[in-house]
């Protein structure tokens, strides 16, 4: 069971009072009908098994019927529509991730969460972050589960991570090593590799993070944009991440007993066009002043 709670936190883990796994036993649903135009809604009579209680206090095996609102757009543009269960297939077999930010009864919950996940989506950060309280696991231990597996994680294991052990992360080295090579993991996905780039930057941002970890961080950029697997965050790491973090750190502090991987990252933006390249090169390149007498 996860305990950890924080209400309003960027984590969706974190800040929910409860986590169901459920499968759709049974969907009958209504006709569809014109309500807040250009919107369609639908009440659907569901059957759900809860296989799983990730948190909170219910009780895992029941069934629960229950009446939820889909809602569609009616025009050809796509919309953004309210309920959580809009746009979800309701085969039965299907099963979901479903988390709630309140307290209440379990089939007020299901009804109306606060949002609801496919299993490709959910279900291995929660296992993730499920093992880590059941067996009292060190964050280190648990980024290792992670690393064994990179491709398997999602955006919301990152997210409690950081939410939970970033103190501890952000001023210890060794810490924040484990979460470092996760990030630099080439079979990491999008959503996960993203979500660490922004956690991590946000995190810095606040000074929480201390130099060697900040230098460390540094690094992985540069890592990444050697890995064709990160192309996609080539942009914003010259354009948006390094910067960042270089107006802070020179990069003899930054590659201090690195010289290689100096050299590698200078060959890498040498191969790269525009303002931001040249500027991080300059910066590469730059040297401590000699004191003279």
């Amino acid at each position: 069971m996860i305990e950890f709670l924080l209400p309003g936190s960027r984590s969706l883990i974190a800040q929910a009072t409860h986590i169901f796994y459920v499968q759709v036993l049974a969907a009958q649903p209504g006709s569809w009908l014109a309500e807040r135009p250009p919107a369609e809604k639908r009440v659907v009579q569901v059957s759900l098994r809860i296989e799983r209680v990730f948190k909170g206090k219910c009780r895992a095996g029941d069934t629960v019927k229950v009446a939820i609102d889909q809602w569609r757009s009616a025009i050809g543009r796509i919309l953004k529509l309210p309920g959580a269960w809009s746009s979800k297939p309701l085969d039965p077999g299907t099963r979901y991730l479903v988390f709630a930010s309140v307290e209440g009864p379990d089939l007020a919950l299901l009804r109306d969460p606060a949002v609801v996940l496919s299993e490709a989506e959910a279900l291995a950060d929660l296992e993730l972050a499920h093992v880590e309280d059941a067996e009292r696991l060190p964050v280190s231990a648990a980024l290792e589960k992670a690393l064994a597996a990179p491709a398997k994680v999602g955006f919301l294991f990152p997210d409690y991570v950081l939410e939970r052990h970033g103190a501890l992360l952000l001023a210890v080295p060794r810490e924040f090593e484990p979460l470092a090579r996760l990030l630099e993991a080439p079979t990491l996905g999008n959503a996960a590799r993203n979500s660490l780039l922004q956690g991590i930057g946000a995190a810095m941002d606040q000074g929480e993070a201390t130099a060697a970890v900040e230098d460390r961080y540094i690094r992985a950029l540069f890592h990444l944009m050697q890995t064709p697997e990160a192309a996609p965050f080539g942009d914003n790491i010259v354009g948006v991440y390094l910067p960042n973090r270089t107006a802070r750190r020179p990069a003899w502090q930054v590659f201090h007993r690195a010289s290689e991987e100096r050299r590698r990252a200078q060959r890498t933006l040498t191969g790269r066009r525009g303002v931001d390249a040249e500027t991080l090169l300059v910066w590469l390149l730059r040297e401590p002043e000699k004191k003279t007498d």
